[in-house]
């Protein structure tokens, strides 16, 4: 079978009659020892036919979704029973979206349609769960079966979110290199006595990347920790403008600000604040650090902090570049990144802390004539 036209932007929007998707589900009978085999396993397993419907999920699936019965997704598309965050943007439903083109859960099945085979993919699809984005990351397989002479699609998805060893293990990894990188700075502080006055910028550089690489690995930590829901919030007051002052001083010596200017609005507000302030240092931080990262020399950094509307503040960065359109989409994805492999956690790190710990709301624009905004609004007092 050919892949559909793509006519509603990336994909059609065509689906077969509801009683002709639970005719098809009669294919696959609870009874069936294959199907039971299929429901003993610890992996997410749907079935579905050649419109991207969902005629089959296994147990551990329906658990995922906490239902308990395939009635409540039967029929609905991959994203659709997940609760993905795009699958609304249509009227026409998961994968028929602008925001759709580069979604990797689509794409696989897509891909196993048009080419009548087996495909494998990291597949990353953020949901809306219990008012929270949260992505949903896995190692998928497609494959196109034969059931009375009628071609369906087997999707495998193995859960790779971390395991509780793997957090053990982590836990143990940052503690010791938090130690060691503070050691090694404490024996710097006591050799910056002993330097003479001539190198003085130089013991300046290395205490200021010491001070960079503790700072990241704080981050990393705090990042796994927030999803892991281990992160614990500390409330306490401060002024909304001494925040950009702080972050303006901190990478000031940060390597890629070098003949690059950081400026912070005039018309930056000064009131007081109620909310976790490391954390939202943390978000606005990683914000000027990609700012930074994405200016051209002599260029500019512009940071503000202004109010927005139902009593919110927003902390926002500035600079000239351009973000693709094709990479808009997946800007906030955790493993998504345009500076190449590993990289993109800034961003994730950024709708994660943003949104479930400071109760706030993480956003960017980006067009050639502006530049691109990354924006985060929050409470003036945290609720």
């Amino acid at each position: 079978m050919n892949i559909p036209d793509f006519k509603n932007f990336y994909t059609t929007a065509e689906r077969l009659d509801m009683e002709v998707v639970k005719k098809q589900s009669q294919n696959f009978n609870a009874n069936d020892p294959y199907l039971k085999a299929l429901d003993s396993m610890n992996i997410f397993i749907i079935i579905l036919n050649s419109y991207r419907q969902i005629v089959y999920a296994n147990k551990t699936y329906l658990k995922l979704l906490n239902i308990k019965d395939i009635s409540d997704i039967l029929g609905k598309r991959l994203g659709e029973s997940l609760g993905c965050i795009n699958f609304f943007k249509n009227e026409d439903g998961c994968g028929t979206s602008s925001a759709c083109q580069n979604c990797s859960g689509r794409n696989i099945v897509l891909k196993s349609i048009a080419l009548n085979q087996e495909v494998e993919d990291e597949v990353s699809i953020i949901r809306k769960k219990d008012g929270f984005d949260v992505p949903v990351n896995s190692f998928a397989k497609v494959v196109p079966i034969e059931i009375n002479k009628e071609i369906f699609y087997l999707a495998s998805f193995i859960d790779a979110t971390d395991s509780v060893k793997k957090r053990s293990m982590e836990k143990i990894f940052f503690h010791d290199l938090i130690n060691t990188a503070g050691a090694l700075k404490g024996i710097l502080n006591l050799l910056k006595t002993e330097v003479p006055p001539i190198y003085e910028n130089e013991v300046a550089q290395v205490e200021g990347l010491f001070e960079g690489l503790i700072d990241e690995i704080q981050s990393q930590k705090q990042i796994l920790a927030a999803e892991n829901n281990e992160l614990f919030i500390e409330l306490e007051e401060f002024n909304s403008k001494e925040v950009l002052r702080t972050l303006k001083k901190l990478y000031k010596g940060y390597s890629d600000s070098l003949n690059k200017t950081i400026k912070i609005a005039e018309d930056s507000i000064s009131i007081d604040l109620k909310n976790d302030i490391t954390l939202l240092k943390r978000v606005v931080g990683n914000m000027l650090k990609n700012a930074l990262e994405a200016t051209m020399d002599n260029g500019i950094v512009t940071m503000g902090c202004s109010m927005a509307p139902n009593e919110f503040v927003q902390y926002w960065i500035r600079n000239s570049s351009y973000i693709r359109a094709d990479v808009q989409n997946s800007i906030f994805k955790r493993a998504f990144s345009t500076k190449g492999k590993d990289r993109g956690l800034g961003t994730y790190s950024m709708k994660l802390l943003g949104e479930k710990y400071l109760n706030g709301s993480v956003g960017f624009t980006s067009s050639k004539s502006y530049g691109t905004c990354f924006y985060i609004n929050i409470p003036k007092v945290k609720f």
